[in-house]
């Protein structure tokens, strides 16, 4: 099997701290400086919906070329070795429900299409990886944060 083929049949999430995407919207590639290594500019996703979600609101999202993405792996050595890791996942890293699909980031050149916004898959409010807090972070800019 071909690796676009099995991409197809993957489901993956894209997580923003913007919370107004529709479906059929394109996410497109950041050009931010430091997002460009190794691959140029690139859009990221995967199929844990729990890691999505610690970068804002959770997205259904599909790639619209698949030629243009590239499998990081688990980059971060985030999934789980243990039970114990699995637990603490879950107690501390996770809104419920809890995903045990695999921590593997992907990557595109090309933007990612929007299928639905997963409002049920977002981390709760109060949460400390709360998508709300995260925007105001995201507005406020990084210097007037770290002036408080």
């Amino acid at each position: 099997m071909a690796a676009h083929e099995s991409i197809n049949k993957t489901q993956f999430f894209h997580g923003s701290w913007r919370d107004d995407f529709q479906p059929g919207d394109l996410i497109h590639p950041s050009n931010a400086e430091n997002h460009t290594p190794p691959v140029g500019p690139k859009v990221h996703f995967t199929p844990n919906f729990n890691w999505a979600g610690m970068y804002g609101h959770v997205y259904e999202v599909e790639p619209t070329d698949h030629s243009q993405v590239v499998s990081w792996g688990d980059i971060e050595d985030m999934n789980p070795k243990n039970e114990r890791q699995v637990e603490h996942q879950k107690r501390y890293s996770s809104p419920a429900p809890y995903s045990d699909a695999s921590h593997d980031e992907y990557v595109s050149t090309a933007p990612l299409r929007v299928v639905r916004r997963r409002e049920d898959l977002s981390y709760p409010r109060g949460h400390h990886m709360d998508p709300y807090e995260h925007a105001k972070y995201k507005e406020e800019g990084i210097e007037k944060r770290l002036a408080k």
